[in-house]
């Protein structure tokens, strides 16, 4: 999933920004800070919420263009509906991204009576899709497993956080959050700056991710810390690095413009701190470390499947809250009392009593 996202958005800095030295500058600074401020072997959450953002990144440049085609409209609005199932929150976030993008797409002028009827259009076909994707799921899991899916607890978690405040961070008043929210103001007035006339692929793509890149800021509002801003900021990182384009393409044609060639200078040094971070990230002390991380983790989790054991399930009601829930209610050979969907519901009967066994 991580060498998929990172290509995805590769082929996107490439087709709008026709550099390749910038697309893999700018995809090495995206591997430094999903990556090597981590300091993980695998991104944690970042490939379930990354995927389908980073699809939408790489593929949009070439479905823009066409939106006028039924087709590609259904193709886009497919890809969000799959990503809604894939993982709701950022699913969501980009399928309104993708809409406002396609509704202001093509529309020269902001003519409300237009907007509107092709934002409705544009919704239709999303939940039109959404139907399909969901109901092919709910089929699929029906057949594999003998139970529907409780599609209404999928939004239980998000409700358990946002009610209760559980983990939340208030955002801090000063901080260097404004300069990510300034890239995404900054691209949407890059994109509609001029609104007598279309928009054209590559302001298009700038206000796809600069609305994106707005909502996916809510998650570093829910819980304001500054690992959470790092995660959250990629498509920032993709924004400068369109812009970091035409900048060298300005100095290029003005070559006594001193101001950009310092910006750019500047730019080349942060990136270049960002390649070589990355670099020390993929080490072997690095690896060395995980192992031994992965080493305590796994002591502690035969630790946890011993516990679960020793009790009686017959004499208490449980709901165990751990990443390794699936494994420790195999081990306990004790269902899940709440009715919240989880992995067991794609795996089918018969091969869940094997695997117990």
């Amino acid at each position: 999933m991580i060498g998929i996202s990172l290509i995805s958005i590769f082929i996107g800095l490439v087709k709008c920004t026709k550099n390749k030295f910038v697309a893999l500058v700018t995809v090495l600074m995206l591997t430094h800070t999903l990556y090597f401020f981590w300091r993980q072997i695998y991104y944690a959450n970042t490939p379930i919420r990354l995927l389908f953002p980073a699809l939408m990144i790489g593929l949009s440049p070439f479905l823009l263009p066409r939106q006028k085609k039924l087709s590609v409209q259904i193709a886009g609005c497919f890809i969000c509906a799959l990503g809604t199932l894939w993982n709701t929150e950022t699913g969501l976030i980009l399928s309104v991204a993708w809409l406002l993008t396609t509704t202001l797409d093509s529309s020269a002028g902001f003519r409300l009576k237009t907007l509107c009827k092709k934002l409705l259009l544009g919704a239709t076909q999303y939940l039109a899709c959404v139907t399909v994707v969901f109901g092919s799921y709910a089929l699929w899991a029906k057949q594999a497993s003998g139970l529907w899916p409780y599609f209404s607890e999928i939004l239980r978690f998000q409700k358990m956080f946002y009610e209760s405040g559980m983990f939340a961070i208030s955002t801090p008043a000063v901080h260097p959050w404004h300069f990510l929210i300034l890239i995404y103001f900054f691209g949407l007035a890059y994109a509609l700056r001029s609104r007598d006339k279309a928009l054209t692929t590559n302001d298009s793509w700038i206000l796809f991710l600069s609305l994106f890149g707005l909502g996916w800021f809510s998650y570093y509002q829910g819980r304001s810390t500054s690992g959470n801003l790092m995660a959250v900021s990629y498509p920032g990182i993709i924004i400068l690095g369109f812009f970091l384009n035409k900048l060298a393409t300005h100095i290029k044609q003005n070559h006594r413009a001193l101001a950009p060639k310092l910006l750019l200078l500047t730019s080349f040094f942060w990136l270049s701190v960002g390649i070589v971070a990355s670099a020390f990230a993929s080490s072997s002390a690095l690896v060395r470390y995980a192992r031994s991380r992965s080493q305590i983790h796994n002591a502690d989790l035969l630790a946890d499947i011993e516990f679960v054991k020793s009790q009686d399930e017959s004499t208490i009601d449980w709901i165990i809250l751990s990443d390794n829930s699936g494994i420790l209610y195999q081990a306990a050979q004790s269902p899940c009392n709440a009715k919240v969907p989880g992995a067991t519901e794609i795996i089918s009967r018969t091969d869940a009593n094997t695997l117990r066994d």
